[in-house]
Order: structure tokens, then sequence, then C-alpha cells
């Protein structure tokens, strides 16, 4: 597979990501990036914006990374010693992005995503799209996940696509190509600071006008670090966003629009 068999042409990306002590797993993560990348779009110049949080030992990767990528790549990072939620760290990672890409990924850093399914979703890429790379739709696979986890998840994505118009099974997966100019100015309208800020982000992406396109992943258990998702506040999370959003609809209602 190569560039020319793109349907959306990339000759620049940014990666954003935004991680919570993941030092170990956030090296591997960017040189397996790297590899992809340089195999699906070779001549494209990407750039790697990462907000680190938590006390750890990750600049110090990104240094080593940062050494071995060459240019026309680079790699930009800041870095906070406590975490300052998933909303705010989205928008420090994407502050970090220089002049305006074709196309923004975002994607876990603890290697539940693989970067090996990355060129699934660049074939899927189309201008004004955001492919979401889906543990739920035909073919995705979840291994290893707590029965727990992957119950909470099912079930949260069939009760959102109950509430919400968002025609997408994987809501919450962090996954996810965007080929938009604007994409970074919906980010301050997003206000969940856990995992409920990925249903709140593909709806504000949906609010620009954007095709929600769904391809199947692997999901794999993380092998290394410790899990930030609790049941109870993730149960909260979610609870406090559809009542967020059913308020804004009623608001909505009272004013005659949508």
């Amino acid at each position: 597979m190569n560039q020319n068999s793109l349907k959306f042409k990339i000759s620049a990306l940014a990666v954003v990501l935004f991680a919570y002590n993941e030092e170990g797993n956030l090296l591997r993560l960017l040189r397996r990036l790297k590899l992809e990348l340089n195999r699906i779009i070779p001549d494209a110049r990407v750039q790697y914006c990462i907000c680190i949080q938590g006390v750890d030992n990750s600049g110090d990767e990104l240094r080593m990374f940062s050494e071995e990528l060459g240019s026309p790549s680079f790699v930009s990072w800041c870095k906070y010693p406590a975490p300052i939620g998933v909303s705010n760290a989205a928008n420090a990672s994407f502050a970090l992005v220089h002049g305006t890409p074709d196309a923004y990924l975002m994607m876990d850093c603890d290697l539940n995503h693989q970067p090996e399914d990355l060129y699934k979703l660049l074939q899927a890429l189309e201008p004004n799209s955001v492919v979401i790379g889906s543990r739920f739709c035909a073919d995705g696979k979840i291994i290893g996940m707590p029965l727990w986890k992957h119950l909470l998840s099912l079930c949260f994505n069939q009760l959102a696509s109950r509430t919400l118009q968002l025609r997408v099974r994987d809501k919450t997966s962090g996954f996810r190509m965007i080929a938009c100019e604007r994409a970074s100015e919906i980010l301050p309208q997003v206000t969940g600071s856990g995992f409920d800020f990925y249903i709140e982000h593909l709806l504000q992406l949906q609010s620009l006008g954007l095709t929600l396109i769904e391809v199947p992943i692997t999901f794999l258990v993380r092998t290394h670090g410790t899990s930030k998702m609790k049941i109870g506040q993730t149960i909260m999370d979610y609870a406090g966003l559809l009542m967020r959003l059913a308020k804004r609809a009623i608001v909505a209602r009272r004013h005659g629009y949508s």
C-alpha cells in the first residue's frame, strides 16, 4: 500500500496524543507509528504533538524518538506533573500543532490501539471526514478486555445511540483520523474531562458537517502500566454527558434552533 492508493492524499499529518503515566508504552507506540507512516505515506511531513501528564520519564523517551526521526518530521510536547483531564490535554496537544495539516491522527498511548491498523483509517479517509477505529463494527475485535469494561462500553454505546443523533457504533473510541482544517476550532467547546470527551468530540465534529466513517480495528488490553478507567467515575462521566446534552437540547428547542 502507498500514498497513490489512498482516496485522500496527505502531505502533512499531525499526530495528536495525550498520555498519562505511559512511560514504557509511549516510545513503543511512536516507533511503531513511525514504521507504519513511513510505509504508507513516506513523503508526508509528520509532526508528533504530545501532552504528557504524570510524574515519569516520558520526556526522555520523546527526546530519544526525536533524535531517531530526522527531517522533515518532528516532535513537540508539553508536560504536566498532575492530570489535567482529557479535554484540557487534548487542547494542549492541538495547541502544539504547527500550521494547518491535511489530517489529524488521534489514538490512545497505552497500545490498546494498534498502529498496524492505521492503513484502514487512511484508506477510508475522505475530504471533510472522520474515520473511527471501531471495536463494534463488523470484523472489529476486542482481545483481553475485562468483561465489565466490555459490557460497559457496549451498553453505553447502545444507550447513546438511542438518545443521540450519532450513527456510530463505537462512540467512545479514541482512535480516529480527522480530515478537516477546522478540527482544532471545536475543541474548546468539548467539556468532557473523562472518557465522555470522545463522544462529545464526535458530536462537535459532526456539527461541522463531517462524514463519520467506521473501520474495524483490533483492540488489545494493555500489557504495561495501569488502566485509568474506573467503573464508578466512568459511569458518572457518561451520565453527566447525557444530562449536559439533554439540557442543551431543551435550550435549543426553547430558542427554536437545533
